[in-house]
């Protein structure tokens, strides 16, 4: 067996070489060891004390004048002599049991391929090479496969053709380039590499630059390199908030998992590219289309704060203040109180109370018993404005033109007749609702005749 005293001596300032024939000696334990003449270099067992050949005394029954320079020769020849015991040591274990080599070899081999591929086509200057001309050529796809991206419905290779073309990038006629992996003082520096490349564009005599970020994404417990390259194209954690109860779809795709938020709902998107977004928002009372751009980087949102009312809605609250509209007229003209069927909201009563009393009052005197004693509503006239709600307050304000006939009691100051007039008019009404409780509930009234 080797001497492993005789090698630190000899080899102290390669450990290297020490703790391989050291653990040689150990693996090849009962094994054919072979040693070589110092002086005629020719081949001799282990076992043998004297040279076959020239009769030197070998090398292990040798006393060497202390150095600390290493013998490489000497060295080298125990490397070969440590090689050819285990490579005859492994061809007999093959021989034994023939139906594992090839597994052996084979797995041996895509190790191999592994450690090439790792330093070549998978190494992150390829990749950031790669990115480069895909870039310069305009490629999307090629681009598209350079990045680290996580799969979804709003990224994937198609929607990122869309965005790459939105872009606006030019196929480039590029010459010479080169490219320089510069470090950075950053915790990061170890799993990302940053590349400086510069290139000329064919037609142009200027020197144009750019620069490439890549992470290693190991596979394999990092038995494979898997560097991808860093971009600002994505938008992470997208939250898209709107009015509770309300249906989202972004550019189509229906959001889902919303999470309570004050009154609105927030739906996360994982990842969103910075590109234009239609939008759209529905419930059962209006519905609002709108568009937005996300925000490079983490935790962006973008907020719907107010829906269109539908015409379904538009049309049932109208026809409600209708309805209400004759009930209070009628209600003023016969001094009654205010018609028990209309659902007032919680803080309607101070000023539908207050609005009431004013128009019994302005409709008939009770003093002398002039006024109104009938009206009818002949006609009506939307005049609301478009209107919009938020999710604080669902609030409605209907205004009308009405046009009414009528019959009016009068009398004469002076002389104290009295008489009734027949005739026509018009005036107008502005009714505020809100929406409790799946009614349209009367907040406030005003008229005008």
């Amino acid at each position: 067996m080797l001497d492993g005293n005789l090698i630190t001596e000899y080899t102290n300032n390669s450990l290297f070489l020490i703790i391989f024939i050291k653990k040689a000696n150990e693996f090849l334990e009962g094994c054919e060891i072979f040693m070589y003449c110092p002086n005629c270099g020719k081949e001799n067992s282990s076992e043998d004390r004297y040279c076959i050949y020239c009769g030197s005394e070998l090398i292990d029954n040798q006393n060497f004048p202390e150095t600390s320079e290493v013998d490489w020769k000497y060295v080298w020849q125990q490397i070969q002599s440590v090689t050819k015991s285990l490579c005859k040591k492994i061809q007999r274990f093959f021989k034994r049991h023939p139906k594992i080599a090839f597994p052996v070899l084979a797995a041996v081999g895509c190790f191999l391929a592994l450690s090439i591929a790792n330093a070549t086509v998978l190494s992150g200057e390829s990749v950031a090479r790669r990115y480069f001309k895909a870039l310069m050529n305009n490629d999307s796809r090629a681009v598209y496969a350079c990045l680290d991206l996580p799969e979804s419905q709003f990224v994937n290779a198609s929607e990122f053709d869309k965005f790459f073309r939105s872009l606006g990038y030019q196929a480039h006629n590029i010459g010479d380039y080169e490219i320089k992996e510069y470090t950075t003082s950053s915790i990061e520096s170890d799993i990302t590499s940053n590349y400086y490349i510069t290139y000329y564009v064919r037609g142009d005599s200027s020197t144009h630059s750019t620069s490439v970020e890549v992470v290693n994404v190991p596979l394999f417990f990092g038995l494979i390199n898997r560097y991808k390259v860093l971009s600002d194209y994505i938008s992470s954690d997208f939250g898209v908030i709107v009015p509770a109860g309300s249906t989202v779809s972004v550019d189509g795709i229906i959001l889902d998992g919303s999470t309570a938020y004050e009154n609105y709902d927030r739906y996360s998107i994982p990842s969103l590219f910075c590109t234009g977004h239609d939008i759209a928002v529905s419930n059962s009372l209006g519905s609002a289309e709108d568009s937005f751009v996300p925000s490079p980087g983490y935790g962006d949102s973008y907020t719907v704060y107010a829906v269109n009312y539908n015409a379904d809605t538009v049309n049932a609250v109208y026809a409600q203040a209708q309805n209400q509209l004759n009930s209070i007229l009628t209600a003023a003209i016969a001094r009654q109180d205010f018609p028990a069927d209309i659902v007032k909201s919680g803080d309607a009563d101070n000023n539908v109370a207050d609005r009431f009393s004013d128009l019994k009052s302005r409709l008939y005197d009770t003093s002398n018993n002039t006024g109104f004693t009938n009206i009818q509503v002949t006609a009506t006239t939307d005049q609301s404005s478009q209107q919009v709600f938020d999710a604080s307050t669902i609030q409605y304000n209907c205004t009308m033109r009405f046009d009414y006939s009528y019959a009016r009691r009068w009398q004469n100051y002076w002389s104290g007749e009295t008489g009734i007039d027949n005739g026509t008019s018009y005036g107008q009404a502005a009714f505020t609702y809100v929406y409790e409780d799946g009614v349209w509930a009367l907040e406030s009234i005003s008229f005008q005749m």
